[in-house]
């Protein structure tokens, strides 16, 4: 099954701002083997107690956790994942989510879209980008390809201010990745908007800074609402 957390990069993936999710999303292809035209991106949310049918699509899906847990099956491999994990889903691979022993999740779902699928409809939209058990919350959005530089302007943190470095940027780090993800699909569709969310998130390098998650994010979201109406 190919998952991973953030600190946890197999080798020779370049990796902006150490964030996994950022370098999945650029090794996305669509079913006929190449790179994406665009890029369809929803939140969902899972409910505690679910076991849906087993799901399938006829491309790749990527799923990242941001809070909460679940038990992912993949063909025949299954493991538990928790918040800050990526779960790439071969194309044409059956797979399963499970909530049932946990307190249910919230997920990013990222799909690949060919070039002919750009004039999609937002109903189309959400039915392609739904899966199985994981019920869209928000208006899915549309992300062209070529906005991935900019995500990749993303920098790394820096334990500037730290007292207990290995600690404050563990965390530090897991609040901001569950911080983007969250907010990623609202900005996505604009690369004006994406562009001031980055800005925003680099102005705070330092891990400290992002240890009060609820306040970082409400701080995130009003700088970036100041520099699109100025």
């Amino acid at each position: 099954m190919d998952y991973y957390r953030s600190g946890c990069f197999p080798g020779g993936r370049e990796v902006p701002g150490n964030m996994m999710l950022i370098a999945l999303m650029s090794e996305l292809i669509t079913p006929a083997g190449t790179p994406p035209y665009r890029l369809l991106l929803a939140q969902g949310h899972m409910q505690a107690g679910m076991m849906p049918a087993p799901g399938m699509h006829a491309c790749e899906l990527l799923v990242h956790l941001v809070i909460g847990s679940v038990l992912a099956r993949v063909g025949a491999e299954e493991a538990r994942l928790i918040a800050d994990t990526s779960l790439r889903i071969p194309a044409a691979t059956g797979y399963q989510f499970s909530t049932r022993d946990t307190t249910g999740m919230t997920a990013v779902v990222i799909l690949p879209l060919q070039e002919n699928t750009s004039g999609l409809h937002e109903n189309s939209c959400e039915a392609r980008v739904r899966a199985d058990g994981i019920a869209i919350t928000g208006k899915p959005a549309v992300m062209a390809r070529s906005s991935l530089d900019i995500l990749r302007s993303l920098t790394p943190l820096t334990s500037e201010g730290c007292r207990l470095a290995t600690v404050e940027m563990t965390r530090g780090s897991g609040n901001r990745n569950a911080i983007f993800a969250a907010l990623l699909p609202q900005y996505a569709a604009d690369p004006m908007a994406l562009r001031a969310f980055i800005w925003a998130c680099n102005a705070h390098p330092a891990a400290p800074w992002w240890l009060n998650r609820q306040r970082a994010q409400d701080t995130l979201v009003k700088t970036i609402e100041k520099l699109l109406t100025h």
